[in-house]
């Protein structure tokens, strides 16, 4: 029998990122951010986000995060 597990919307937003998407991993870290993830305050120095940093979207999440964090 498979245990079925929590995963952080954030994690399924790596792979993506690292496959060169710059679409799904924003569907995945707004995820996040609905869900008040506390990990997206790493998102702006992780560099496995490095790619998507160029994306605006990538600017108005960081905004969004420092927002939720104030």
């Amino acid at each position: 029998m498979r245990e079925k597990q929590c995963v952080a919307a954030m994690d399924l937003a790596l792979p993506y990122a690292a496959l060169g998407d710059y679409d799904t991993p924003f569907i995945w870290l707004d995820k996040a951010l609905e869900e008040r993830s506390e990990f997206l305050m790493l998102v702006v120095c992780d560099p496995r986000f490095d790619s998507l940093r160029s994306d605006p979207r990538f600017g108005d999440l960081h905004s969004e995060v420092q927002t939720q964090i104030q």
